[in-house]
């Protein structure tokens, strides 16, 4: 296999390995301290610091406890990292009034645990890194302040973003949105999947909770890896990919209702870092949705710009940071640079 291809593979599975664990610690409804050996378990997040919200359209979508601080650091990884929750749940150093400023220009960044910035400190989130360079930005000599709200979750796919979104999002009034995908999102139905996970584990373990301590939760990495591939399997044998993607699109179009006056953008990794089904689904997206954006402009990430895990560092999000601030500049997607007395 390809060095990119299976780099690639190791990031899907870290990202869904990432969400499962998630949804699988609060459907149990028990706490640990997230100090987990790299090669037989993965990090886990505590039901303390997350909350199911049950509807008619979704049984596993959560949302983060807003006015909380959380720590987490697996075995592996050398630095704890501290995720500030502000008073809307969000992964924000700030709270972010409902009435914007005349003379502020507000960012809404969605995506999965790439955007939420798992593994690093809040600050160093590529959102959190965007917001400081903006405001940093020489070339801009007007009155305009930048705020970029973290919208990002560990584990969503494109139906939870968009219902995040709704939840969330749309009320701070953006006047732009950026969803950085990371490379497995598009394809992705969690809904569909966390039950057969579940499903998986129960019949495999006998009974979950007797492998549960107060503690630690044990569970084996290989084992969920093949739950997931399982689960992946059949439902492409239930529904064919073709049919997936098209129920992931009834969710698009509602999120592209949603956002009829916000320019929205989509920020991929480069064309050479996506597989031939992934750039058939971006090549489609592109003429299915004619006013969003499609934009595969960050390169891949360099080996000091990645954890073990496959998940960016500081660095790698200072990198799509950096990508991102590029794009905007150079699409003229920012506001133009007043001085006083210009009209």
């Amino acid at each position: 296999m390809p060095k990119k291809r299976l780099a690639l593979v190791l990031l899907v599975f870290s990202e869904i390995i990432a969400g499962l664990f998630f949804l699988f610690f609060v459907h149990l409804h028990f706490t640990n301290k997230n100090e987990i050996e790299q090669e037989k378990k993965v990090a886990l997040v505590s039901s303390e610091f997350t909350q199911l919200h049950n509807s008619d359209r979704f049984q596993y979508y959560t949302e983060l406890r807003p006015n909380l601080s959380e720590k987490n650091q697996p075995s592996w990884l050398c630095h704890e990292a501290v995720y500030t929750y502000n008073s809307d749940g969000l992964n924000d150093r700030y709270d972010y009034s409902l009435e914007k400023d005349k003379n502020v220009f507000r960012i809404i960044a969605l995506g999965d645990s790439f955007t939420f910035g798992h593994y690093v400190n809040t600050e160093d989130s590529w959102p959190e890194q965007l917001e400081d360079i903006l405001n940093q930005d020489e070339l801009n000599h007007s009155e305009i302040s930048f705020e970029v709200i973290n919208l990002g979750m560990r584990g969503f796919d494109i139906p939870y973003s968009v219902e995040r979104y709704k939840r969330i999002g749309q009320k701070y009034s953006p006047d732009l949105i950026i969803w950085f995908e990371s490379g497995s999102g598009f394809q992705r139905y969690v809904e569909l999947l966390w039950p057969i996970i579940f499903s998986c584990v129960d019949n495999n373990e006998k009974n979950a909770a007797d492998a549960i301590s107060l503690e630690k939760l044990k569970i084996d990495y290989q084992h969920l890896v093949k739950c997931w591939i399982s689960g992946e399997e059949f439902l492409i044998q239930k529904y064919s990919q073709k049919t997936i993607e098209t129920k992931l699109d009834e969710f698009l179009d509602e999120f592209y209702l949603l956002t009829e006056n916000t320019p929205t953008t989509f920020i991929l990794f480069d064309s050479s870092s996506l597989n031939q089904v992934q750039k058939e689904r971006v090549s489609y997206l592109k003429n299915r949705y004619k006013r969003f954006s499609f934009e595969t402009i960050v390169q891949e990430l360099k080996t000091e710009e990645v954890l073990p895990d496959g998940h960016p560092s500081r660095e790698g999000h200072e990198k799509i940071a950096q990508s991102i601030h590029h794009y905007l500049i150079s699409s003229s997607s920012l506001p133009s640079s007043t001085c006083e007395g210009d009209q």
